[in-house]
């Protein structure tokens, strides 16, 4: 499902029906896709071609039509297409305003467009967005959690305000933090590879439970989604290069060991909130860090000695 030639047959053609009464027409690849199990039974939805990204446009516009704000999430591991699919919905949201300018691969400059965006104008065709690719990255740096946490109300109260619609790109949603991915994410799109094909993703819709603070995550459908290679992809991909190239040249670790101590402190951190979710295994955790598994183990005694 990366190119034209390896998509995925359609069986025949379907209409959705879009919240503002608009009928999208998409096609139906599979009326069995396994998205999951319920307490009962599987959770058996549809898988749809690319046409979809239309409905799913069509819902991320009616948010601000009726006054509220649209938070996205995208997740999925590595080279999966995440940041693909999140440009083509935020080009289909609104196409004449989306630009590069609203994808930020740092936090300070995801703020500044927050700040920057004008008001929501549905009327005019404007939808303002925000995306924060790579969030992984400043998610486990002292900087994110230590300027969401501290800002964390206020700016989504510019959100809100606003009608903005945001895009968070990251690796897992456990990687969010809590207040975000349970309270502020409306959406959830997990990008995987099937059947060893890239281009695949499922779509679920955050469903306020009043029993419990964490979402009740409602399974939609799955779809396909092609690549891109057009003048914003390749003005993406400049932009993407010279934020590697900016990682690439920091000092992580200072040769103070204080610092040292600090940032080997703040690494534990994560890793002991990732280990308590429940949704990794040590061999898990040392892949997606990179670390040595003996390091993970170390660590992992640590939280079981405190426990205790």
């Amino acid at each position: 499902m990366s190119s034209d030639e390896d998509a995925a047959p359609v069986a025949h053609d379907a209409q959705l029906a879009a919240p503002d009464g608009e009928r999208i027409t998409v096609g139906v690849v599979s009326d069995g896709y396994q998205i999951g199990r319920g307490k009962r039974s599987k959770q058996i939805v549809n898988v749809y071609d690319e046409r979809f990204l239309d409905y799913i446009a069509a819902l991320v516009r009616h948010r601000p039509k009726t006054g509220w704000d649209c938070n996205i999430l995208l997740t999925g591991p590595r080279r999966a297409g995440k940041s693909t699919l999140g440009i083509q919905i935020g080009r289909k949201v609104d196409p004449r305003h989306f630009t590069i300018k609203q994808v930020a691969f740092r936090i300070e400059e995801f703020n500044s467009i927050l700040k920057e965006n004008p008001y929501a104008d549905p009327e005019n065709g404007i939808y303002p967005q925000a995306q924060l690719d790579e969030a992984g990255f400043d998610l486990f740096s002292q900087n994110w959690m230590e300027t969401v946490q501290r800002n964390i109300v206020r700016r989504f109260e510019v959100i809100g305000a606003k009608r903005q619609t945001v895009e968070l790109v990251l690796p897992h949603r456990m990687l969010l933090n809590r207040s975000f991915r349970e309270g502020m994410v409306h959406y959830w799109i997990n990008v995987r590879a099937f059947e060893g094909m890239r281009g695949f993703a499922e779509f679920r819709e955050g469903v306020e439970n009043v029993w419990k603070l964490d979402m009740f995550w409602k399974p939609i459908c799955a779809f396909t989604f092609k690549s891109i290679d057009d003048d914003f992809w390749r003005a993406y991909v400049k932009k993407k290069e010279a934020f590697i190239e900016e990682v690439c040249g920091e000092t992580l670790f200072q040769p103070e060991r204080q610092h040292t101590k600090e940032l080997i402190g703040q690494r534990n951190r994560a890793i002991s909130q990732a280990w308590r979710t429940g949704h990794y295994t040590q061999e898990a955790l040392a892949s997606e860090t990179g670390l040595a598994q003996s390091t993970i183990a170390e660590v992992v005694r640590g939280i079981k000695k405190e426990e205790v």
